[in-house]
């Protein structure tokens, strides 16, 4: 699915990595796409191409520290907590533009990156 939206924008859908999501009751959950080689060390070397080749990354979400690099080239920062207990505090983000920062849900968050623009 990731790699058909790539294509449709004009992107390599071999350079596509990230997860596939779903529903599961109020949870949004994911799992690696096929062909993802974010993985350790290489999410760096990734990150790095994308800034360099002047990519707007305006996400960056994670849940591990391999996630640093892709979170801190970002507008909008954002670490989830797989361990919440409640959907309403599981995820924490910063703007990095404006210092702004937000507790909530993974839906909360898409608001905040739909106003991002």
């Amino acid at each position: 699915m990731l790699q058909a939206h790539a294509r449709v924008l004009g992107i390599d859908p071999a350079d596509v990595t990230g997860w596939l999501l779903a529903r599961d009751g109020d949870r949004v959950v994911g799992r690696l796409a096929s062909g993802n080689t974010a993985r350790g060390g290489s999410k760096a070397a990734i990150v790095a191409d994308l800034v360099a080749s002047g990519a707007d990354v305006v996400l960056g979400l994670g849940d591990f520290e391999a996630d640093r690099p892709l979170i801190e080239a970002a507008r909008l920062r954002a670490w989830v907590d797989p361990r919440a207990g409640d959907e309403s505090r599981r995820v924490t983000w910063t703007d990095a533009r404006t210092g702004a920062t937000g507790l909530g849900s993974l839906a909360d968050l898409a608001v905040v990156v739909a106003g991002a623009g």
